[in-house]
């Protein structure tokens, strides 16, 4: 039972605002916004594990309107199982600007694409596609569509009473509040007032009329909120924060991050390790550490090889992580200064630069590029890590067993630097 709440103000230098709550099975994988999809290197969206897509997705314009897509199931009839198409895959398509083909291939959905001119929503039921333009105000998209006015007859009684519920009260609070013009700065300067309601307003999770929802039936699969996402579109950019749903106690905890910050294009972008020109000395400095770190983790010694000798994986990367560069949203771990210094960047992650320390916390919660699932270990022995290595970067592929063997026809290609 997904929600989202859309603020509509022609007038404003912030003329849209979206927050959405995703509401999933907790036990179904996924991975935080990021540039997951090599093939759209300009695209921002949170990753599902199970079936490759998103339920939202952001582009953060490069020279043209910026854009974002959000993604509810609906209710009514479903799609023939044999020709079914992920509905994740809607947000990419829409943010990408293409047209959605062969509806009749997706199980009921509401799409919500907003830019800063203004936000349609394409509604389908199994049966008829409608389309609406929101109006100025505040409006509501629930899984039974804007206001709750499609597909009413074919959701549950239980799932209609809790929606009406979460409608009459966030709308209230949402509308008594000061609407914000976020910029930028931290989530809760830049959110003003919309943050802690955002954040479920002080509800429990148990609560009829809860935002931050959690339901947990004897002997079932726990169902409950577990992102919030605020988005903020206006004629100089995109700001997007992102949080999971930590703790479903007597109070939800929602911790933000800012995942874009495209508001001020005017200003220098913040520098990366990248931006300063290393000597010939910090180079060979730099070489000997990152060797040292690596062979200390077991890996074998790095051996002679071009660029152009990279095998498609870091070439894929190499794609991803310009692009990101050179929009000035290329992400960096806290550690990391304008100076030049040892980094390393995942093929899961291709626009996130990590210090060796972070990276080496990260190890456990890594997922094979492949199947998207778990590499099965941190270790050497369990996922099976290729690493290359650059003048200032390693790049870094760990696939869970099964597919380091069954993808590759000579068997893992091991752990080789260049």
């Amino acid at each position: 039972m997904c929600t989202v709440f859309v603020s509509v103000d022609p007038g404003s230098a912030v003329p849209v605002l979206v927050l959405a709550v995703r509401d999933e099975y907790t036990d179904r994988g996924w991975l935080p916004p990021g540039r997951h999809w090599p093939d759209r290197p300009g695209v921002v969206g949170g990753l599902d594990l199970d079936a490759g897509g998103t339920w939202l997705a952001v582009a953060p314009g490069a020279g043209r309107e910026a854009v974002a897509a959000c993604l509810l199931n609906g209710f009514g009839h479903t799609a023939d199982p044999q020709r079914r198409l992920s509905r994740g895959g809607l947000p990419l398509i829409a943010v990408s600007g293409q047209p959605v083909d062969q509806v009749e291939r997706y199980d009921p959905f509401h799409l919500v694409v907003a830019r800063p001119s203004g936000v349609r929503v394409v509604s389908w039921d199994g049966s008829s596609v409608e389309e609406s333009e929101l109006p100025a105000g505040l409006s509501a998209i629930l899984n039974d569509g804007p206001e709750g006015r499609r597909s009413s007859a074919a959701c549950p009684p239980g799932i209609l009473a809790t929606m009406n519920a979460r409608l009459a009260r966030f709308r209230a609070r949402l509308q008594a509040a000061a609407r914000p013009e976020p910029a930028s700065g931290p989530p809760e300067v830049a959110w003003g007032p919309w943050l802690p309601i955002a954040r479920g307003d002080g509800l429990p999770p148990d609560d009829p009329a809860a935002l931050i929802r959690l339901l947990t039936p004897p002997g079932g699969r726990v169902w409950g909120s577990v992102s919030l996402s605020l988005i903020a579109l206006s004629r100089e950019g995109i700001r997007y924060d992102f949080g999971a749903v930590s703790e479903h106690g007597p109070s939800p905890r929602v911790g933000l991050e800012t995942v874009l910050d495209r508001t001020v294009l005017s200003t220098s972008r913040e520098r990366t390790p990248m931006d300063k020109e290393p000597s010939a000395e910090s180079l060979a400095e730099m070489g000997a550490q990152m060797e040292a770190w690596l062979v200390a983790r077991g890996h074998s010694p790095s051996i002679p090889a071009s660029t152009a000798d990279a095998p498609k994986w870091q070439r894929d990367m190499l794609t991803v992580l310009s692009a990101a560069e050179a929009a000035g949203v290329l992400r960096k771990c806290p550690h990391l200064t304008p100076e030049p210094q040892p980094a390393a960047v995942m093929a899961e992650a291709p626009d996130l630069l990590l210090c060796l320390p972070c990276y080496s916390e990260v190890l456990p919660r890594r997922v094979c590029p492949d199947c998207r699932k778990p590499s099965g270990s941190a270790s050497l022995e369990g996922g099976v890590e290729d690493v290359r290595r650059g003048p200032l970067l390693i790049y870094s592929r760990m696939r869970c067993a099964q597919c380091a063997w069954l993808k590759s026809p000579t068997g893992p290609e091991g752990t080789f630097g260049a």
